[in-house]
């Protein structure tokens, strides 16, 4: 509705010294969504800072912060279907997937690079037993987190109905994310350990230089007066009593 009155707005023609601008509700609305889209910035900051400490890798967090754009792919066709806006309520929703969906990324991936370090297996041995075993603790929290929700997004009672849209988006980011994240992220996170295993290895040993090959400083030879100072000072080393006569 605001978009259709802007639409308007933009389309008068306005005498000079005169404007046309939105206020009162969907004034307040338009710095809301600003407040809050702030606040995903920060939240999504927070998040990737707070795994590059747990991690100690800044290749890892990055991988797990792609599991946003899976809830995104099922958040909104979830509102599209329920026929529900992308209002205060939806964004707030959007907002807590930040925190909710990388769970599911970070107990993946925190098992896969223990089995790496620990087992010492390799990357895709890593994620096929990591995946195997993280499997039922993602899916459950998944479903039990989708079943508590379910009856604040039916909106059986008058009082619900702005809560709905929260829980709609919830419920469609979650489960989009939880089912990509199980095949999505292990390859986005084979891609990359892929790329900086290759970008680490050193060059091949025939390319050095050989220490025969290196250019070696120049020497003057020495000449008769050197030699004779040579003999000379070490003479005296030897005998550092004086003869007199």
């Amino acid at each position: 509705m605001n978009m259709e009155v802007q639409t308007m707005f933009d389309g008068l023609e306005l005498p000079a010294g005169v404007e046309a601008s939105l206020g009162g509700a969907a004034e307040q609305q338009q710095e809301s969504f600003a407040g809050i889209l702030t606040a995903m910035a920060i939240a999504v900051a927070l998040v990737y800072l707070s795994m590059v400490i747990t991690f100690g890798s800044l290749l890892t967090p990055f991988v797990i912060l792609l599991t946003l754009p899976l809830a995104a792919i099922g958040a909104f066709p979830a509102l599209a279907i329920t026929g529900r806006e992308l209002g205060l309520p939806s964004m707030l929703g959007l907002l807590m997937l930040i925190g909710i969906v990388v769970t599911n990324a970070i107990v993946m991936l925190e098992f896969v690079e223990r089995l790496k370090r620990e087992d010492g297996l390799n990357t895709m041995e890593a994620l096929k037993q990591g995946a195997e075993t993280r499997l039922r603790p993602i899916l459950m929290t998944a479903i039990v987190t989708i079943l508590a929700l379910t009856p604040l997004a039916l909106g059986l009672s008058d009082g619900a109905l702005l809560s709905a849209s929260l829980a709609t988006v919830v419920i469609g980011g979650l489960f989009s994310s939880t089912l990509l994240t199980l095949f999505v992220i292990p390859a986005v996170y084979s891609l990359f350990d892929g790329l900086s295993a290759a970008s680490a290895v050193r060059t091949p040993a025939s390319t050095r230089s050989s220490p025969d090959d290196r250019p070696r400083p120049f020497r003057p030879a020495p000449s008769e007066f050197d030699t004779l100072a040579s003999v000379t000072v070490r003479w005296r080393l030897r005998c550092p009593v004086s003869l007199k006569f």
